[in-house]
């Protein structure tokens, strides 16, 4: 528990944490564990031109498969972010719309 959370504070602080700890201690799940967590709570944003394989200098001696794969799956980030930003934006409308609704009614008093 001690080093998943100095791997995590860390994470958060941004700085570079050097640890050690005798062999079956948990090392490894101490650090997925805790990168997970920080990377669950602190979400990635890539910009589309920098979205990694088949958009480099030199993908396209990549064989078509891996290239199809990255398509299919920047198409699918690309589509979660607009759901996601849909939703918020919705969520942002909806308040809006109540938030005007209860003063039409405050004003009707």
């Amino acid at each position: 528990v001690q080093l998943m959370s100095a791997v995590y504070e860390a994470c958060c602080s941004g700085s570079v944490g050097i640890f050690e700890s005798p062999t079956g201690t948990g090392k490894s799940l101490s650090l997925i564990c805790s990168s997970l967590r920080w990377l669950h709570e602190n979400p990635v944003h890539v910009d589309e031109a920098e979205a990694g394989i088949g958009s480099r200098e030199g993908d396209e001696d990549l064989p078509a498969w891996v290239l199809e794969h990255a398509k299919k799956n920047r198409d699918e980030v690309m589509e979660s972010a607009r759901k996601r930003e849909q939703e918020r934006l919705d969520r942002a409308r909806r308040k809006l719309a109540e938030a005007k609704a209860e003063r039409e009614r405050e004003k009707r008093l």
